[in-house]
């Protein structure tokens, strides 16, 4: 299980680090089901169609990225997700996060990692209470006692992804979705997320294309970056955010699905695990003996990622129960067939 030492310099970005056999869908099935809101403030949610896919690393995804980062993407496994499940259509925004926390009065907020600029006018530079930390932490590093969605380290907008929250503060949005809408929402199994990911591709990335054309489809550390991992970037946005862009701000996979790869990492439902060996192949999230996670598994990378960490098949780093980073959200799921793997009894 990766220790705090690992969540922290994977999280941050410090680590440098198919003929796919797809049974297709049927050739009016390839886009989206539908699309569903269950009250104003709610996310919009894409229903997806059944399928399998391919999870994990192949030969192609092997010739760009580093034996660290393939190694936990193996073994290459064929999944079947036989059932319609829905998934945001976006990463939870701020916005959203707050209609919850107005309505309910919940608590949130804390301790906060923040991944603060490198270069720029903002260099270092952020809003919050610094806390003490080890002296071996990268100097652009903070934690601050005072982290909250509302204000993950800088001023954000509404429209951008809820972060520096965690895992039992999503899971209390999601309970609160499931109260006002009489579905069981909760967080996507990292095998759904692929498969919401990929969309039917069996590419490394999911537009088909490269590096070079990957400053269209996320967020990342790019050429104009603030972030020393832009050295590796084959691209230029324009405008290249310090942190979090807007949802929605990059073009969207085929399902119409946005901010899949990059801009912040996703939580999921699964424990964090070293690989695939053992891995559930039906949708189902994976899971200790016990039932409990030490550790959950992320997905997506952010702002400060290199370019092939926004592969389909990459896989984050552990989060515990109660860690927030500027870096980190979530985006909501909900199974709607009775044979899901939540539903069955």
């Amino acid at each position: 299980m990766p220790s705090k030492g690992t969540y922290v310099l994977q999280l941050f970005g410090f680590v440098i680090a198919a003929a796919l056999a797809f049974t297709p869908f049927p050739a009016q099935a390839q886009a989206p089901l539908s699309n569903f809101k269950d009250c104003e403030n709610c996310p919009e949610m894409v229903v997806l169609p059944p399928g399998k896919f391919l999870m994990g690393a192949s030969k192609e995804d092997r010739k760009l990225a580093d034996a660290y980062a393939i190694q936990s993407e193996l073994p290459q496994h064929e999944v079947t997700i036989g059932y319609r499940f829905a998934i945001g259509r976006h990463e939870v925004t701020v916005a959203e996060f707050a209609a919850y926390v107005a309505e309910t009065g919940a608590k949130t907020g804390g301790e906060c990692q923040l991944r603060l600029p490198e270069f720029g006018p903002r260099a270092g530079k952020f809003i919050g209470t610094a806390k003490p930390g080890p002296t071996d932490y990268p100097p652009a590093l903070v934690t601050i006692g005072d982290g909250d969605f509302r204000s993950p380290g800088a001023k954000v907008s509404d429209q951008q992804p809820a972060t520096c929250l965690s895992h039992r503060e999503a899971l209390g949005y999601l309970d609160w979705l499931s109260k006002k809408s009489g579905k069981s929402y909760r967080l996507p199994t990292e095998a759904e997320w692929e498969y919401a990911v990929r969309a039917g591709s069996t590419t490394p990335f999911y537009f088909g294309g490269g590096l070079k054309e990957l400053c269209r489809y996320g967020n990342f550390a790019d050429r104009k970056s603030v972030y020393n991992a832009k050295i590796l970037a084959k691209c230029a946005e324009n405008p290249s955010p310090e942190g979090t862009a807007p949802v929605g701000s990059y073009q969207p996979n085929d399902w119409g699905l946005y901010d899949m790869i990059g801009n912040a990492f996703e939580l999921t439902q699964d424990c964090a695990s070293d690989n695939y060996q053992g891995a559930p192949n039906d949708g189902s999230p994976r899971r200790e003996s016990d039932g409990a996670c030490e550790t959950y598994a992320t997905r997506s990378f952010f702002f400060d990622s290199m370019g092939t960490s926004l592969r389909s098949a990459a896989r984050c780093t552990a989060v515990g129960l109660d860690d927030r980073s500027n870096g980190l959200s979530f985006r909501a799921a909900v199974s709607l067939d009775e044979n899901a793997w939540d539903r069955k009894k």
